[in-house]
């Protein structure tokens, strides 16, 4: 890593620790700087004004890491990628991308496996290098037969076994959604990177991420309909992520504000595919109450933010109820906000302040006082009592909120775990003698430390383990019952 040092004697480096839930502080090994010297204890180099400063360090084993995480599908498929914030570079430069820093690998074997040949041929053919593909965040390795550079008004676009019809389809809604983003905020990306792969291991998984600043990756089933919702959703929700996304977020704080950075985006992805005709009205009603579904009976809906954080990385359900939380309390703060204004203003001004006053904010990041500060400041009433109950624990009776919305109830089967599962009191209370967990032994003032929901999906029945106080495991199948839902027959355009 080269770059000019500031008008000063010293410069911290920021060194990656969190990289997608791993921690990579014992991957890098061996730092050393010419020109200057490195403080390990302080993570600072002191060294002279204005001078050109080069840090060498080594990345070890880092596919290895990320192999057993969430990415997984992009190792399998011989992907491999590092952004930004996985590698070391002075810190002004995580919030200022101005700055000038140049990463350069000196084995790209030290940190990939080897580059395929067709691919890497094709890539030079197109003047992308391995080196220039990393500085965009990623690397490639296999040999994929197809892969095709596009650059479409000023977005550069790379498919990787994409077929041409399917290419077209492709660039064109993607280039309809970043213009509805655009005009939304207000704003223009420029060196703009999408890559599409096609998901040929896993035939119907689809996948998204940001992966820096300005490069998406997607990566797409063998066989799709571009004309799908859910492909529509993919490809604005990631995009999206260049406004609503970790730069709002103070880094230790990622995980407990997915709510917010996964959930809004969720919300303000379908709206303004709605309100831009790229779904229909339809679309729109029927996913949201897919996503009602999903949350109330989630086995973990009763569980505050800060739990779900801890589980976020390692469970897949559990790393699922953010994303509903924030998609339901957007809409829910966008209704109410529309209703005290009488639509003078929604929960779009709210968003717009957010992203302009807080993204790469060295002074001040987002956090849910800001925000009911600036709902306050809009509507003129305190929904802060409201707002954080469901935040925290995130399960309020909508239709005492949402009056002025058709909303019904139904039924529907979920798992009966016998006792009341809220991680705020770790002490077994409401514990029903005919339930499943009351014959594996548990008992009412049982204290736990840890439970785990093993759980397929939402319609499986879940299997509990319950680790208490004293050491003792208790394991049982959960019951079934029925609840009432929410489900909206129409709801505010």
């Amino acid at each position: 890593m080269e770059f000019t040092s500031p008008n000063s004697n010293q410069t911290e480096l920021y060194i990656p620790h969190q990289v997608w839930g791993h921690d990579l502080s014992n991957q890098i090994k061996n730092i050393h700087v010419e020109n200057g010297v490195f403080i390990k204890n302080a993570n600072k180099i002191t060294h002279k004004p204005n001078q050109k400063i080069i840090v060498w360090y080594d990345i070890l084993n880092t596919q290895e890491k990320l192999g057993s995480s969430y990415y997984t599908y992009i190792i399998d498929q011989g992907f491999y990628f590092l952004y930004k914030f996985a590698l070391i570079c002075p810190k002004l430069y995580t919030n200022d991308e101005s700055i000038d820093v140049d990463i350069k690998f000196a084995s790209h074997n030290d940190v990939f496996t080897n580059f395929g040949n067709i691919a890497a041929n094709k890539i030079q053919k197109l003047n992308l290098t391995a080196d220039n593909l990393i500085s965009k965040g990623f690397a490639i390795s296999g040999n994929h037969s197809i892969l095709q550079n596009v650059n479409y008004k000023g977005n550069n676009i790379i498919f990787f076994s994409i077929d041409t019809k399917s290419q077209e389809s492709l660039t064109k809604l993607l280039y309809e959604i970043i213009n509805a983003q655009e005009r939304f905020f207000e704003t223009k990306n420029n060196d703009n990177l999408f890559v599409f792969i096609n998901n040929h291991r896993k035939h119907n998984s689809f996948y998204g991420t940001l992966i820096g600043s300005n490069t998406v990756l997607y990566l797409l089933p063998e066989k799709f309909n571009v004309n799908d919702f859910n492909i529509k959703h993919l490809l604005a929700h990631e995009n999206l992520h260049k406004w609503i996304g970790n730069t709002l977020i103070k880094e230790k704080e990622e995980t407990l504000y997915k709510w917010f950075t996964e959930g809004f985006t969720q919300y303000f992805t379908d709206k303004i595919n709605l309100t831009n005709g790229i779904v229909t009205f339809e679309e729109y009603l029927g996913n949201y109450n897919k996503i009602l579904q999903k949350y109330y009976t989630s086995p973990y809906l009763l569980f505050d933010n800060e739990t779900i954080s801890k589980l976020y990385w390692d469970n897949a359900l559990a790393s699922e109820l953010p994303y509903d939380r924030g998609y339901i309390i957007a809409s829910v703060l966008d209704l109410k906000i529309q209703n005290l204004t009488n639509t003078q203003f929604s929960l779009d001004n709210l968003i717009k302040t957010i992203v302009a006053n807080h993204t790469h904010s060295k002074k001040e990041k987002f956090t849910t006082t800001i925000m009911m500060q600036y709902i306050n400041n809009i509507t003129k009433n305190n929904l802060k009592r409201t707002v954080n109950k469901f935040v925290k624990y995130g399960n309020f009776d909508l239709s005492n909120f949402l009056n002025n919305s058709k909303l019904h109830y139904k039924k529907i089967a979920i798992n009966d775990y016998g006792f009341d599962i809220t991680n705020f009191q770790k002490i077994v209370s409401n514990l029903k003698k005919d339930s499943t967990a009351y014959k594996a032994g548990l008992r009412n003032n049982d204290k736990f430390k840890k439970i785990h929901i093993s759980q397929e999906n939402q319609e499986a029945i879940a299997e509990i383990t319950i680790e208490l106080i004293n050491g003792r495991l208790i394991k049982y199948y959960a019951k079934k019952k029925l609840i009432k839902i929410p489900e909206y027959t129409s709801i505010y355009k």
